[in-house]
């Protein structure tokens, strides 16, 4: 369980804050930091055991002690993992105790943001993200078949009021040629929301043309508005790449099986979708900046899981947070592209070293063509 600190709470959040910001002010940009529009992020690691989901839970448990409800809850959650820590046989990731309470958490936390979510608008921008946010609150009105497109529309009027928004919704429509044949938009299908995936943009083959692939763009309204634009705007970035993207996919699709040609157009695929999710990351991070400069209150507080830190409730600014630190001292390709691999998405050896924990040299390179920042 979780050791209780001493002293007011009032002090021990200021204290908390106080040295949360001096651990991170050498990653930080004190012009645009984002624990510095969000006043309550904690510094966020991959959880990869209960141990390691227990103090997180600890942290979020002593963030929130004036709240009764998310005490409880916690005091739940931690005595469940308690009893996982002590067995070897269950994946304790599929706990359905635990898994309940945290849904009940994700909610208890969303409510408590909700509630000191500002009353007025100031800005175009945050007078939008209001609108916005009523109109498609409500999961069962935007979760309807003959609402999807409008959902997806709305969504991107409200990005091109922002200065990253506009850019990838430009670069977005501009991204074509003889290759692609259209552009649709569809339902994130239930095989990609049970492996963890938000939303998702594929370069697809024509089912009319076998020459000819056809963007599409997976929207997932089981999202609500604000969770859902920064990850749009990751998704449309991707998109910005499809006409790259269909030179290599087009004769990968139709290439035989086993055979050399396949394996090195799979290797050119694995490092070009590993440069491509370090640009779409650095726009998740811009977008959620754009918005939280003139709505902190709406976009910093939303709860939910993600599979990169190992399904543990954070907020969006502890998501955006941590990701904007690693990006920033040159961590983040190295941990990225391990958790791909390790799920699947890339070949490992495509990406890695045989043998060594270290990124292949051709693709440091093509990452530090690109302006990502690299560690070794």
């Amino acid at each position: 369980m979780c050791e209780r600190p001493e002293g007011s709470n009032l002090q021990m959040k200021k204290i908390f804050l106080l040295l949360f910001f001096m651990i991170n002010a050498v990653n930080s940009f004190a012009d645009s930091s984002i624990h510095q529009m969000c006043s309550k992020t904690r510094p966020i690691d991959k959880v990869e055991s209960p141990q390691d989901f227990s103090k997180a839970i600890c942290d979020l448990k002593n963030v929130y002690q004036d709240d009764v409800p998310i005490q409880k809850i916690t005091t739940s959650i931690l005595k469940t993992l308690e009893k996982l820590i002590k067995s070897t046989n269950d994946d304790w990731t599929k706990n359905e105790v635990l898994n309940f309470d945290l849904e009940h958490l994700k909610d208890r936390l969303n409510q408590h943001a909700e509630g000191n979510s500002d009353e007025k608008a100031g800005s175009d921008l945050e007078k939008a993200l209001f609108v916005l946010n009523a109109k498609w609150g409500d999961k069962e009105e935007r979760t309807k078949k003959e609402n999807k497109k409008k959902y997806y529309d709305d969504l991107k009027k409200v990005l091109a009021l922002t200065p990253t928004g506009k850019k990838v919704i430009k670069c977005y429509a501009k991204s074509t040629g003889p290759l692609i044949s259209g552009d649709a938009v569809v339902e994130l299908p239930d095989e990609y929301k049970d492996r963890g995936a938000k939303m998702a943009f594929g370069v697809i083959p024509d089912n009319n043309d076998p020459n000819k692939v056809v963007k599409r763009m997976f929207i997932n309204t089981d999202l609500d508005p604000i969770e859902a634009l920064p990850l749009l705007a990751h998704e449309l970035k991707h998109g910005c790449h499809a006409k790259e993207m269909s030179e290599i996919l087009l004769p990968l699709y139709n290439a035989d099986d086993d055979s050399i040609v396949r394996t090195k157009l799979k290797y050119e695929y694995d490092q070009e979708r590993a440069v491509d999710e370090m640009r779409a990351y650095k726009v998740t991070v811009d977008l959620f900046k754009d918005l939280a400069k003139v709505a902190p209150n709406m976009v910093c507080g939303k709860y939910f899981t993600s599979v990169m830190f190992g399904n543990q409730p954070i907020n969006t600014a502890e998501y955006a947070a941590a990701i904007d630190d690693k990006l920033t001292d040159g961590s983040f390709p190295k941990f990225l592209i391990s958790l791909y691999a390790a799920h699947g998405d890339y070949n490992p050896e495509n990406v890695f070293v045989k043998d060594k924990n270290s990124i292949r040299p051709d693709l440091l390179e093509k990452l530090k063509k690109e302006g990502v920042h690299v560690t070794p």
